[in-house]
């Protein structure tokens, strides 16, 4: 992904390499899968404390989420939060998401999911009868 990006960026003149460990960066690239559903676990990514770009707005806007007893409205301030931080583009995304798996067709029972947990100790696979 480094490279493709040092490629795409570097046709607008910019630089891109690797900033060494306990070094500052301009930007971070983030791998994660959300261990939820919920969009709240992305918007924290982003809260002031955290990160030295955010909206002091959108973490009030968090915090009311977090205290919102019907859905709709928690929903409702998720969103607001969401547009705030899209308006101060707080996050700029390099690609769409992606999680594969690499999985012998021999496994019977595999099934991708949203969360990227792979988890193959319930699965047993059957002896290769055509060896």
């Amino acid at each position: 992904m480094l490279a493709r990006i040092a490629s795409d960026w570097g046709a607008l003149g910019i630089t891109v390499e690797v900033a060494r460990p306990g070094k500052p960066a301009d930007l971070k690239l983030v791998d994660a899968v959300a261990p939820s559903t919920s969009p709240a676990w992305f918007l924290r990514s982003f809260r002031c404390g955290g990160v030295a770009i955010c909206d002091p707005e959108a973490d009030e806007l968090l915090d009311g989420a977090r205290s919102a007893s019907v859905a709709e409205q928690r929903n409702a301030l998720l969103a607001q939060a969401a547009q705030r931080m899209d308006d101060q583009q707080l996050f700029i995304a390099l690609a769409a998401p992606i999680r594969w798996s690499l999985v012998s067709s021999r496994v019977q029972g595999f099934a991708v999911n949203r969360f990227a947990n792979h988890t193959l100790t319930a699965l047993q696979q059957r002896p290769d009868r055509e060896r």
